[in-house]
């Protein structure tokens, strides 16, 4: 086993070979210190299986979580919901920061690749200081001096789906007291409406471009009820098509890949990284792990 610097800009990789085992043998204190130093590690060469990885996963000092929003199915792949499949569909997704439209964003991704596809599939990444670095003056200032507003409608059909017995009120109640309890609301039909105003820069690094801006409006098709966007300015400004057409440049400047092979997984630092996925065709199975309370 032997680590070293993946690429120019970030990352650094963890080489095994076949057969030697990841728990008692890589000390999760010291991968805790590569992420840190690096932003993201790639681990290839251990063939780990998802069971591996969810064990090695287990081992360190943070709290798995289930997937907690998004446009898109996350299928369970393990039974305690920890473990899931990665979005669904073949298109390509946009940087973004995992689940950056909430309050409290985990701190770390993690990603398992069991069959990588034979076109394209990659993960994308960006280091969020140099997307930030990448920012023309006049965008920079804007969003450093104006804060954005997430704000996405369930209608009643769908929360009801999954709280049959209860009332919107009565749902409101039921999750009282947690994280975002303070940012839903109820909508005379009883539809359910959720903002958030937050930065575009991470809260753990002012210095890092991470959220979901991009990726809100590239699904807008999914995202937007009634015609409104799903993220705008938190004066309700709209973010316009300027902005977006810089915000994909830069993406296209500075974006680097994972080219997985089978049996590799990385962890990243979701308060620095940026990720996304490029478009394919034909199977792919790559599922994903967040985890929180990071100690370095």
């Amino acid at each position: 086993m032997k680590t070293k610097k993946w690429l120019d800009k970030f990352g650094c990789i963890v080489e095994g070979t076949p057969g030697e085992l990841l728990n008692g043998q890589v000390n999760p204190a010291e991968v805790l210190g590569l992420i840190e130093k690096y932003g993201v590690v790639l681990f290839r060469g251990f063939n780990a299986s998802v069971e591996n990885f969810k064990d090695f996963g287990d081992s360190f000092p943070v709290r798995f979580g289930p997937y907690g929003g998004g446009a898109r199915h996350r299928p369970n792949i393990t039974p305690d919901g920890t473990v899931f499949g990665a979005s669904t569909g073949t298109h390509y997704i946009c940087l973004h920061g995992e689940m950056y439209h909430h309050k409290n964003p985990p701190d770390l991704l993690w990603f398992h690749c069991e069959l990588p596809s034979l076109e394209g599939g990659k993960t994308t990444l960006a280091d969020g200081e140099e997307f930030t670095n990448e920012l023309s003056p006049r965008l920079r200032a804007l969003f450093e001096e104006n804060r954005v507003k997430y704000n996405f409608v369930t209608p009643k059909e769908v929360w009801k789906a999954s709280k049959p017995d209860l009332s919107a009120i009565e749902l409101l109640e039921a999750i009282k007291g947690t994280p975002e309890s303070d940012l839903i609301s109820v909508l005379p039909d009883e539809s359910l409406s959720y903002e958030y105003v937050t930065s575009v820069f991470s809260s753990r690094n002012e210095k890092a471009y991470v959220n979901m801006v991009a990726n809100c409006l590239q699904d807008n098709h999914k995202y937007a009820t009634a015609g409104r966007p799903p993220v705008v300015f938190e004066n309700d400004n709209v973010i316009g098509p300027e902005v977006i057409e810089e915000l994909f440049a830069v993406e296209r400047r500075i974006i680097e890949e994972i080219v997985w092979e089978t049996g590799d997984f990385a962890i990243l630092d979701n308060h620095r990284m940026m990720h996304g996925r490029s478009a394919f065709s034909g199977p792919r199975k790559v599922c994903s792990r967040i985890s929180y309370g990071l100690e370095t």
